[in-house]
């Protein structure tokens, strides 16, 4: 486990790639449904959501990527920093090699 930490850690540092840690504490996220992505583009077109299924996926606009939108925000509020989620990772890293 102590080397993907350390993967997780090397990862962070790439310019494209953000580690935010959800802490068990807050409880249950707000997509239990599973993963989706949201594209946010230029002006003057509007936000766009991904959603992969078993059999496919489904590119929505509107009103339904806007709830996804807001689902995203719900579950990133309750993250820690990108800075604090690798210190956590830092430290049960060295919690581990200390064991």
């Amino acid at each position: 486990m102590r080397d993907q930490l350390a993967h997780l850690s090397r990862c962070a540092s790439a310019s494209n790639t953000e580690i935010c840690i959800r802490p068990l504490c807050v409880g249950a996220h707000a997509s239990p449904g599973g993963a989706f992505r949201i594209f946010r583009l230029p002006k003057p077109f509007p936000v766009l959501a991904y959603v992969p299924t078993p059999a496919d996926a489904i590119y929505v606009e509107g009103d339904p990527a806007d709830r996804l939108e807001l689902k995203y925000d719900r579950i990133r509020h309750h993250t820690l920093s990108p800075d604090d989620s690798l210190k956590l990772i830092a430290a049960v890293a060295q919690s581990l090699a200390d064991a």
